[in-house]
């Protein structure tokens, strides 16, 4: 390794803290801006711009030109990245340096190289707008979400300019180099919907939801209405594929769908299927084939049906019979409660339940079937 090599090094490493008085103009080392779609690449730029009046460039006189550049660039999420590379270019493309070298390390890629000041003078242009180095070839990872970005990040500890014999440096800490940050845009702006989305109520007052997660998700939004209202997104955003929604109203059918989100919500996916839960409980749940047809389990069906009316915004069905009690349980009550079920379902966009025995009438023998296939349509 050459002196002047030697000397560019270790001023590298050492200059940082290094104190000097804060000159009249202070040099630029910039990152620049790309975009790709995920699995695809893009070149960024890395830039430098000398500006008068600082301790080196082209107007500090012989000796004192910007003939060692180093720095370290981050990435992050590096769970976006793929692979990422740094190639000269720009102003040094034709210069044969003294030192060169990248290194790629797990989040990051570093670079360091000297230049013969009395050969191989690096053509900057005092004042002028950026002049380019090199580009940043980045890869984005398959996975990496649509709409998302991947941060650019110069390490201002090791961000250095030298001289080419490593006598005079420019570093952030001493206030005589700053640095300009960068991102790559990942295109695409979209996420895939959750699917297979399941509501049950665990409670009169509460109800679990649970769907397939998708890839590239860093949360999830949780839409919810009732009542004949319109859907409201509800506090909180699960990074996980579950949400227990809590403090609901009894005997209440609450209508559900979620979204997937990324990072600050910069892609949101369609809405899930919607699914619904009714927050209410039977009595002898389930029936048993010997169990015997109770009037409080017709009334328990006409309430659960009457909340899905009502999250379909419809009023409460006068049904036949309005007081059961003394009353014998015949298939026509049973049948009212299946028919304005199935309005209710399909006002809400749900598919009709097709009923065991579809038609039940007076003569009807009641089977726990018939009433627990009611049951099961409305949780």
């Amino acid at each position: 390794m050459s002196r002047s090599v030697l000397a560019l090094t270790i001023a590298l490493i050492f200059t940082a803290g290094a104190a000097l008085a804060a000159p009249s103009g202070v040099d630029i080392l910039a990152v620049g801006t790309g975009s790709a779609a995920p699995g695809a690449s893009t070149n960024v730029s890395v830039s430098v711009r000398d500006i008068s009046g600082s301790p080196l460039g082209s107007d500090a006189g012989a000796g004192k030109r910007i003939q060692g550049i180093a720095f370290k660039i981050t990435y992050s999420p590096a769970s976006s990245v793929q692979s990422i590379a740094f190639a000269r270019g720009g102003v040094l493309t034709s210069l044969t340096p003294l030192y060169e070298q990248t290194v790629p390390s797990t989040g990051a890629i570093a670079y360091i190289a000297s230049f013969a000041e009395a050969t191989n003078p690096i053509p900057f242009v005092l004042d002028s707008s950026n002049d380019l180095i090199g580009t940043l070839q980045v890869t984005l990872s398959a996975s990496a979400p649509g709409g998302s970005t991947v941060t650019l990040t110069i390490d201002p500890a090791t961000a250095t300019f030298s001289n080419q014999a490593g006598t005079t440096g420019e570093t952030v800490a001493q206030n005589t180099l700053s640095v300009s940050n960068g991102i790559v845009t990942v295109t695409g702006g979209s996420i895939a919907a959750p699917t297979g989305l399941v509501a049950t109520a665990a409670s009169t007052t509460q109800v679990n939801l649970t769907w397939n997660a998708v890839g590239g998700a860093d949360h999830y939004e949780i839409w919810r209405k009732a009542n004949g209202g319109a859907f409201v997104q509800q506090a909180g955003a699960p990074t996980a594929n579950f949400f227990f929604d809590g403090a609901l109203q009894a005997n209440t059918t609450y209508l559900y769908y979620v979204k997937a989100a990324t990072t600050g919500g910069a892609a949101i996916s369609d809405p899930s299927n919607i699914d619904y839960a009714t927050t209410m409980f039977f009595t002898d749940d389930p029936l048993g084939s010997g169990t015997t047809i109770k009037a409080t389990h017709i009334d328990e069906l006409r309430t659960a049906v009457n909340a899905f009316r009502a999250a379909a915004g419809q009023g409460p069905f006068t049904f036949t019979d309005p007081s059961l009690p003394g009353v014998t349980i015949k298939g026509t009550h049973v049948q009212q409660v299946r028919d304005e079920l199935n309005n209710a379902r399909t006002l809400l966009g749900f598919g009709l339940v097709t009923y065991i025995d579809p038609t039940l009438n007076g003569s009807t023998t009641l089977k726990t079937s018939h009433v627990q296939q009611v049951r099961e349509a409305v949780k």
